[in-house]
């Protein structure tokens, strides 16, 4: 797992633009729900020979738009 905090970090990995299979959504705490979705996600790229990505906010878009009812974190994330 490959964790980047800015567009600068990420790199080519070879070969001009890479293709993947992409999922986005807010994945603080992985609940059943989320890990049926990276889970496709990851079967997916898997079938297509391609690489599976996982997108997700930090802080939760709430946070910068509606601070007073944003839901509160579940958890820290990782640093991969």
């Amino acid at each position: 797992m490959r964790v980047w905090r800015a567009l600068d970090q990420v790199r080519d990995t070879g070969g001009g633009r890479q293709r993947s299979v992409v999922t986005i959504g807010n994945f603080d705490g992985v609940h059943r729900g989320h890990q049926a979705v990276v889970g496709g996600v990851v079967g997916r790229a898997r079938d297509l020979g391609l690489a599976a990505v996982v997108t997700t906010f930090d802080p939760h878009p709430m946070t910068v738009i509606h601070p007073d009812s944003a839901p509160l974190r579940l958890a820290a994330p990782a640093d991969g």
